[in-house]
This record gives C-alpha cells, sequence and structure tokens, in this order.
C-alpha cells in the first residue's frame, strides 16, 4: 500500500512538472509573437513616377535687354527612386517612413524674340533629390489606404537655362509635398499606386529678370513602388 501510495505521488509530480513546463514554452511564444507584432520592418523600395502636370506657357519681357520669351513648360520626364522604407503594423492601421535618393527632369518649349536673342529649342532640366515620404493610415487583410507629407531636399541641378539672358537658378534647398496611396501587400512584397503633388510651384526654381511667378503650376505625378520587408 506505501508503495502504491509513492507511485502515485511520483506520477503527480511529474505531471506537475511537465504541465508547468508547458506553460513555460507557451508563455515564451505568447512572448515571441508580441515581439514580431510589435517590431519594425525594412526593405528596399525602388519605384517609378509618371507625369501628371499639365503644360502651361510664359511670357518673359526683359525690357533692359528689349528680349522676349515664350517658354512653354512640356512637363516632367519620369521619375526614378530608390531606397529604403520602415513599416510598422497595426492590427487595421500601419506607419511608414522612406529615405529615397529621386532622379527627374523638365523640358521647356523656349522661344526667343529680339535683336539680342533669337532662341527656339527645347531646354531640359534634371534634379537630383533625397527625399523622405511619410505614409499611414489603415488596412483591411492584404490592402492598404494612407496619405502623408513628402519632404525633399534637393542634391543637384542641372539646366540649359543657363546661357539665357536674365535667368536665374532658385531652386529651394528644402521642399514639402504630400502623397496619397493605395497599396497591396503580397507576402514580404507591396506595391503601391501613390499621387504625389509638390507645393512648391514650377515658377519657383527659376526667375527671368527677377520675377519668380511664370509658372503657376505645381508638379504632380503618379508613382509607382514596389518594395519588400524584413
Amino acid at each position: 500500500m506505501r508503495n502504491f501510495i509513492i507511485a502515485i505521488f511520483t506520477t503527480l509530480m511529474m505531471c506537475s512538472t511537465a504541465f508547468g513546463q508547458d506553460l513555460g514554452i507557451d508563455q515564451l511564444a505568447e512572448e515571441i509573437l508580441e515581439v514580431q507584432e510589435n517590431r519594425w520592418t525594412i526593405g528596399p523600395r525602388v519605384g517609378l513616377g509618371f507625369n501628371t502636370t499639365p503644360q502651361e506657357t510664359a511670357l518673359v519681357y526683359l525690357a533692359k535687354d528689349a528680349v522676349a520669351y515664350e517658354i512653354t513648360y512640356l512637363g516632367n520626364t519620369s521619375s526614378k527612386s530608390i531606397g529604403i522604407a520602415f513599416e510598422k503594423e497595426f492590427e487595421y492601421a500601419f506607419i511608414q517612413f522612406g529615405l529615397s535618393h529621386v532622379s527627374a527632369g523638365a523640358s521647356f518649349d523656349v522661344n526667343g524674340f529680339g535683336e539680342k536673342d533669337k532662341t527656339k529649342e527645347i531646354f531640359n532640366e534634371t534634379y537630383r533629390n533625397l527625399e523622405v515620404p511619410v505614409l499611414a493610415g489603415g488596412k483591411f487583410k492584404h490592402f492598404r489606404l494612407g496619405a502623408g507629407p513628402v519632404f525633399s531636399a534637393n542634391l543637384n541641378t542641372t539646366t540649359d537655362f543657363e546661357g539665357l539672358l536674365g535667368y536665374k537658378l532658385k531652386n529651394s534647398a528644402i521642399n514639402f509635398g504630400s502623397q496619397a496611396a493605395f497599396g497591396i501587400d503580397l507576402g514580404i512584397f507591396n506595391i503601391d499606386i501613390r499621387y504625389v503633388k509638390s507645393f512648391e510651384a514650377v515658377g519657383e526654381r527659376m526667375s527671368f529678370g527677377g520675377n519668380e511667378d511664370n509658372f503657376k503650376n505645381r508638379p504632380s505625378e503618379i508613382k509607382v513602388t514596389i518594395g519588400t520587408s524584413f
């Protein structure tokens, strides 16, 4: 009888120990899942933008030089971006920060009239910018919808306007814009379609004879970005 009681007690102790170990494993698994849910992901991202800015014509008259220009902004060239994105997801929301190098350009049809200048050609500009896009919004299963600001720092600008009478480059060191995006997540890959609009008008990047109000339109584009995260 005594041996039987000892056997039962030993069995109960072994079961209690095993049950305690199971609780420890379950608790550890829950902690790992909690860390995964609260962590930020990071990954590369590339993008291609398509211009949506309408054309615009400005007439510039330089009385001192007796020269007049008819300049038509033809639009921006397709932008290309490459960078990284940091993202955190919640149950029904997300927030994302990016850091990208962006190259873009613009074309202008220039006609000059006067004794000193009879220009008639296409002038081009190219820009290299460092951008920090910020997105926040809601998500439902694999779909995301968000909006946020875009901060841009100009790294370099080259222009064909440099030899034109009265021209002066007025590029802002820092520019701001806004964006709205619709995205879909496919595993570790994500695709966004974004509408991006600059707060800086085309005419604010240049002046002719001190006049900076030649072009009113603000550059905008539809940008497709593809990225992955880890």
